[in-house]
């Protein structure tokens, strides 16, 4: 596993060979919040440089993510928990582990060219 320092955070790049040898990013919570948007508020060329680099389908930035929208559902200085119990009382008892959820949202984000 390797690791670089970005701004605040650390990252760690690794390979996964349990799920097709994908590569995957980890941030590691550094005592303090730094919003994505400010993250990547100065990228965009660079994701432009990535994206022609890789045949990719999108070159502008602004339009493939929304750093606000993450802030606001990740950057909360507060432990989150929720409860499923009430959905599984009404009938929704089928699930997706995250874990898994992120792997199969990255893999068809791949076949569609969206990321490198």
């Amino acid at each position: 596993m390797l690791q670089f320092v970005k701004k605040r955070a650390v990252l760690s790049v690794g390979l996964d060979l349990k799920h097709s040898g994908m590569a995957f990013l980890m941030l590691h919570y550094q005592g303090s919040i730094h919003p994505l948007e400010e993250e990547l508020a100065n990228d965009s060329s660079l994701w432009q440089e990535i994206a022609q680099r890789h045949n990719l389908k999108e070159l502008n930035l602004e339009r493939l993510a929304s750093p606000w929208h993450t802030d606001l559902d990740l950057g909360r200085p507060i432990e989150v928990m929720t409860d499923m119990s009430k959905s599984r009382k009404l009938g929704f008892s089928v699930f997706q582990s995250t874990e898994d959820s992120f792997y199969d949202l990255f893999t068809k984000l791949l076949a569609e060219k969206l990321i490198p």
